[in-house]
Formats: structure tokens, sequence, C-alpha cells
């Protein structure tokens, strides 16, 4: 038996979280040539992170990378941190 292509294939992009529940993370992406609100879990690697180091939990104000799979399902891989800024420079979102 061999694996068959899937039909779509996989994306990622980018958003902003907006909205944090147990589990689910609601995003706000542009997708489809407009914005929307996206909820997302964590995929395996951003668990594991997780898990050493509750701190890396994405929270509102923290830009994320999305990956949207072929079934549909839209998952959060990893958490976009900012350089460190210089003396007096201000960031458009939170640091940590």
């Amino acid at each position: 038996m061999t694996a068959q292509p899937i039909g779509r294939p996989v994306r990622d992009w980018r958003g902003c979280v907006v909205d944090v529940e147990p589990g689910v993370f609601t995003v706000l992406a542009e997708c489809r040539g407009g914005r929307a609100e996206i909820r997302a879990t964590l995929d395996g690697a951003m668990l594991a992170v997780v898990a050493r180091d509750r701190r890396q939990l994405p929270e509102p104000g923290d830009w994320v990378t999305l990956r949207h799979w072929p079934d549909e399902r839209v998952t959060l891989t990893s958490v976009i941190r900012p350089e460190t800024p210089a003396p007096g420079r201000v960031l458009p979102f939170r640091t940590r």
C-alpha cells in the first residue's frame, strides 16, 4: 500500500492571538482575501515547548504562525518572538 496525495497542500500563515480558552486560541488572520477569526489548537511541537515552560503559551497580542491542514484542522505552530528592541524603541506587540 502506498500513500496517496491529498488534493489540498498544507499552508502556513501568520496571525495575532485575540482570545484564549483552555486548549483553543482565537487568532485574527488574513485569509481568502479578508480577515477572519480562526480557532486553532497547539501542534505537537508547541505542546512539547509548553510542557517544558508554560510561559511559552501564546497570549492575546502575541503573533503566531498557523498551519492549515488538508483535513481542515488549524494548528498553532510557533510564537513569533520580537527582536530585542533598541533603547527607546517601542515594539508594536507585547514582549515577555
